[in-house]
């Protein structure tokens, strides 16, 4: 029985110390313009573990971020740039230790994060049509996970008891492409469209993790899995969007847009998308759907109150009232009679918003 104060599965105090630097440097040269930006951080981690009257030293992190990039003037409406980056971030506090302890993590496990991405995009601006494209591939190595738990029967005592494996890191590899334009028909009407297609997986094989008690940290057993190929869940993988924009007179607008959204996965562990044989399995991809949304606003002054800006805004967001999902997650154990089949039985889900109107006054001061 606990009462009011009584503490429950973990107390302590978590300390962190840290400190950074920041530099940049931009050259502009004729139609070529260009920068170079270096920062720098140390992280010091401590924690006091009252539970366990155990106290860490500090153990300090380095970490830093390197980007550099360059755009070139073809001429008054077209532009192409690249951009280029290099990032080690020290993980959040909680992956430096086991569990609720005040033990650290061996140096193997808690290795920074790590981010390499490169970007190459095209721009065209006129009076009439102005369009952005870009390309991109991000590749980040390390990537905090939830630690594998699991139970555990003792060979020796026959006891049962939960263990669990600090994963070093996930790996995943984002590929895509992204499009987005105005065309101005007329000089009161805008047609505006999007595209976004990308390639986002998990791309990481562990073999022999090995797995701890969860009550003295002492070695149980070894674990693996292989998330290789597996698609990142929590995002639309593809999505595309139009929307066309009415300006009648000035300070009045309306608008109405569609988007569709595809290649949408559950959400998931990685480490626990793989079968008794050791082959990964894609996680649930949910249904497509697309949302309709209608805009209208008035911005306006009245005649005794110059200095006041006044604008209203009205809203219908999914005009049609679709019945869609919003997230899921994959295997979800906190759902009545789960299942781990990867599919919609074994997922939980939540339900996107129904037809919704807003409306809102904005004022503002010049």
């Amino acid at each position: 029985m606990k009462h009011v104060g009584d503490k429950v599965n973990y107390y302590y105090d978590g300390l962190v110390n840290w400190g950074g630097a920041f530099g940049l440097l931009e050259y502009k040269v004729g139609k070529i313009s260009s920068f170079v930006n270096l920062t720098t951080s140390v992280s010091g981690y401590k924690k006091i573990d009252y539970f366990g009257n155990k106290e860490s030293d500090w153990k300090y992190k380095p970490g830093f971020t390197f980007k550099t990039g360059a755009n070139y003037n073809i001429n008054k409406h077209s532009n192409v740039f690249v951009n280029m980056g290099y990032l080690s971030k020290t993980k959040d506090y909680k992956y430096y230790f086991y569990g609720f302890t005040a033990n650290f993590l061996p140096d193997s496990i808690s290795k920074n994060e790590k981010v390499k991405a490169v970007e190459l995009g095209y721009s065209y601006t006129s009076k009439q049509f102005t369009a952005n494209l870009n390309t991109y591939l991000t590749v980040w190595e390390n990537k905090p996970t939830n630690q594998v738990r699991g139970k555990y029967t003792d060979p020796v005592t026959g006891n049962e008891g939960y263990t669990y494996g600090d994963i070093p890191g996930m790996d995943a590899r984002h590929i895509g492409v992204e499009l987005d334009f105005i065309y101005k028909i007329t000089e009161k009407i805008d047609f505006q469209g999007l595209i976004s297609i990308g390639d986002w997986i998990w791309n990481k094989k562990i073999d022999n993790l090995q797995m701890f008690f969860s009550d003295n940290n002492q070695p149980a057993n070894s674990f693996s899995f292989d998330a290789t190929g597996i698609h990142v869940g929590d995002a639309a993988q593809t999505q595309y969007g139009a929307s066309l924009r009415y300006e009648p007179v000035k300070g009045l607008y309306f608008e109405g847009g569609a988007t569709f959204f595809d290649r949408y996965y559950a959400d998931f562990n990685p480490e626990e998308c793989t079968d008794e044989s050791g082959n990964p399995i894609e996680s649930w991809r949910m249904p497509s759907y697309g949302l309709i949304d209608f805009h209208a606003g008035y911005r306006f002054k009245i005649q005794p109150l110059q200095k006041l800006n006044f604008t209203i805004r009205l809203n219908m967001l999914n005009a049609l009232d679709t019945m869609y999902i919003s997230d899921a997650k994959n295997n979800d154990t906190y759902i009545q009679n789960p299942f781990s089949s990867f599919d919609a039985r074994s997922a939980s889900v939540f339900m996107g918003a129904g037809r919704q109107l807003t409306a809102s006054l904005k004022i503002t001061f010049n």
